[in-house]
């Protein structure tokens, strides 16, 4: 059975889930805030309070265009759940309206023979001052619920062939 550790603010929910010993596949972390998030080529994703940041270890999948894969997942939740149209940026940021709503950042580490990718996400769910699922669908969402039906979706589509 995987963990989800819960926390109210870390400066980084990648960085705890990179230094996890023996983690196995489906281990995440979520943090209501992060103080030093980070998106891709170390950018600073701003990290407060009402949004979402979940990150996910993967283990044992195939980690060639795992990115892609990813944000393909990602969107088509945020469609299920919205019934609205969102676009990937490539290589990874969810678009809404060209507004960014999500950013993904996966990184890897080897520990002897074994390789496993950690996938972060950064959602704006009730996020003020930014474009976010609460405004999008007129209610507040929870974002525990949200975390766990993402992790779910992204468990499941990295996991099929």
């Amino acid at each position: 059975m995987s963990k989800f550790l819960i926390y109210d603010s870390l400066p980084s929910t990648n960085e705890l889930a990179l230094s996890l010993k023996n983690p196995k596949h489906g281990d995440s972390v979520l943090a209501y805030r992060q103080t030093k998030g980070r998106g891709q080529h170390g950018r600073i994703w701003q990290s407060g309070l009402g949004g979402l940041y979940l990150s996910i270890i993967l283990k044992d999948v195939n980690l060639a265009d795992i990115t892609l894969k990813i944000g393909e997942i990602v969107r088509g939740y945020l469609e299920d759940l919205t019934h609205q149209k969102f676009d990937i940026k490539l290589p990874n940021d969810i678009l809404i309206k060209g507004e960014k709503i999500c950013g993904i950042l996966v990184e890897s580490k080897t520990c002897g023979n074994d390789v496993w990718a950690v996938c972060g996400i950064g959602l704006n769910v009730n996020n003020e001052n930014y474009i976010n699922l609460k405004s999008i669908m007129g209610k507040e969402l929870d974002i525990l619920e949200v975390a766990k039906e993402l992790k779910i979706c992204v468990n499941m589509g990295v996991t099929q062939s």
